[in-house]
């Protein structure tokens, strides 16, 4: 029965008012002309089953996006990477300085946490972001496909950005709408930033600011500063110690292979042949090459290693050379190249500097050779070709 009065008077309020209140105002005549103290709850529920609402009625905005297609996410925030250049991530931040605000666009390689570009502007336009996509192109060295993950900022979502991307065949990725870990690795960025930077002191001007950012981006974050992701090194670092590892790797996996796969030395002995099957059909038609390393019928390759034949030598001695060969770097490639995290074992073998790896390397070849070299000279070691 009350609630029938309530919604009478409320609606007798709602007319007078030529339907221009809402439920505070309706509560508040309510108190005022008819000395009735009711709750905003039930005076919001009578509106609601009656349909009165006040002016401005509330609005239904549509979220942005919804409906309309978008690039997929091809990170799932997996922000791992087996390489340079294979995953990059961008977004905009802003800063207020006393006359103005610095806005900046930075992309971030997910392989070494390795700021590749940053631009600054007054303004957040999407010539910001193209800018710093043709910054990240122009120094860095891509080799294959590269993902660029953004959010749905109107910059990255623009017809200019599209064609940039497809101008330098950059894969556009898109996280979810209004969700911040689908760029975590970028905010975790800028929240450095922010912390070891942007908050400790206020900025005069906008120009001190945009020199302040781009000096800590290029002369501390990417040379100097300690990252614990990479094992506790800089990203310029870990970057240099993954490309001196993958050379010495693709050398040695190519010396062993011998070109064709055959676990040949061929490229490690100039005397061998390179293949079993040439070896095979040299031993079976050419004839026997004269004993001695020093016979003047011996080969070139025979005279600089001091062997008797064109074969390869024992397979004794060249299992341990290629063991030594690949025992510094088996013990620096433990480290999970594929998808590093912080989870990951990253102990002594990443401090190794590259030369000390290639330095080992050849010190162990070396000795093997000149051992093998005399036990040639002493006649303990026999060459392997036989006459027909």
């Amino acid at each position: 029965m009350r609630r029938l009065i309530v919604a009478d008077t409320i609606t007798e309020i709602h007319q007078r008012s030529r339907g221009t209140y809402g439920r505070r105002r309706v509560r508040a005549a309510l108190l005022a002309d008819y000395e009735m103290n009711v709750n905003h709850k039930l005076v919001d529920s009578i509106m609601s089953e009656h349909g009165l609402y006040g002016l401005p009625r509330p609005g239904r905005r549509k979220p942005n996006l919804i409906g309309v297609d978008t690039p997929v996410d091809l990170v799932n925030r997996r922000f791992t990477a087996t390489m340079p250049n294979q995953l990059w991530c961008t977004d905009i931040t802003e800063h207020p300085a006393r006359d103005g605000k610095v806005y900046c666009c930075a992309i971030l390689d997910c392989f070494s946490r390795m700021i590749v570009a940053r631009t600054f502007s007054t303004t957040a336009d999407t010539a910001l972001v193209n800018n710093a996509v043709n910054m990240a192109v122009g120094n860095r060295t891509r080799s294959g496909p590269t993902i660029l993950h953004a959010d749905h900022g109107p910059q990255f979502t623009s017809w200019s950005f599209g064609e940039n991307m497809r101008r330098w065949d950059l894969l556009g990725s898109f996280g979810t709408v209004g969700d911040c870990f689908d760029n975590a690795a970028m905010e975790s960025f800028w929240a450095r930033l922010q912390v070891e930077l942007l908050n400790t002191r206020r900025w005069a001007t906008t120009i001190e600011l945009a020199a302040a950012m781009a000096d800590y981006i290029d002369n501390f974050y990417n040379v100097e500063r300690r990252h614990s992701y990479l094992g506790n090194i800089s990203p310029t670092e870990f970057e240099t110690l993954w490309t001196s590892t993958y050379s010495i790797s693709t050398r040695i996996t190519t010396t062993r292979d011998g070109g064709d796969g055959s676990s040949c030395c061929a490229t490690l002995l100039p005397g061998c042949s390179g293949r079993k099957n040439r070896q095979r059909h040299d031993s079976e038609e050419a004839p026997a090459a004269p004993a001695g390393p020093h016979h003047p019928q011996a080969g070139r390759g025979q005279q600089a290693l001091g062997v008797g034949s064109a074969t390869c030598i024992e397979r004794g001695v060249l299992r341990a050379a290629v063991r030594a060969l690949t025992a510094p770097l088996q013990a620096t490639r433990s480290i999970r190249m594929a998808s590093i995290g912080p989870s990951a074992s990253l102990g002594a073998p990443l401090a190794w500097p590259a030369r000390t790896v290639r330095a080992a390397a050849s010190a162990s070849m070396g000795s093997l050779l000149l051992r093998w070299r005399r036990m040639r000279l002493s006649g303990r070691c026999t060459s392997s070709t036989s006459t027909p």
